[in-house]
């Protein structure tokens, strides 16, 4: 168990590592970050996130590597279940293509 002390001294350590960061750290990449090319790349990343999720749930359900899986989708949803779910997870992924 830990004593009070201790506690206390790795609290005040960490307290420095976080001023220190916030007094050196933060304001460079906070300039940084600030330039229009980062905040395309930012925009463009926000844009895509919905799709890529999307996209992977759907993959996920198709694809899940677990030796097995295709078997047991299989048996509950029939011999052709992947072929209904694929067209998704491939269509999100062709937009983000074509439109990024």
């Amino acid at each position: 168990m830990m004593r009070i002390s201790q506690r206390i001294k790795e609290r005040s350590e960490m307290d420095k590592l976080t001023n220190w960061v916030e007094q050196t750290v933060v304001p460079k990449v906070s300039r940084i970050t600030s330039l229009r090319y980062f905040q395309a790349l930012r925009n463009g990343f926000f844009a895509i996130m919905p799709l890529t999720i999307i996209g992977s749930i759907f993959m996920l359900i198709t694809d899940f590597p677990v030796a097995g899986y295709g078997d047991f989708m299989a048996r509950i949803f029939g011999a052709g279940w992947a072929d209904m779910i694929s067209p998704a997870y491939r269509a999100t992924f062709n937009m983000m293509g074509i439109i990024f």
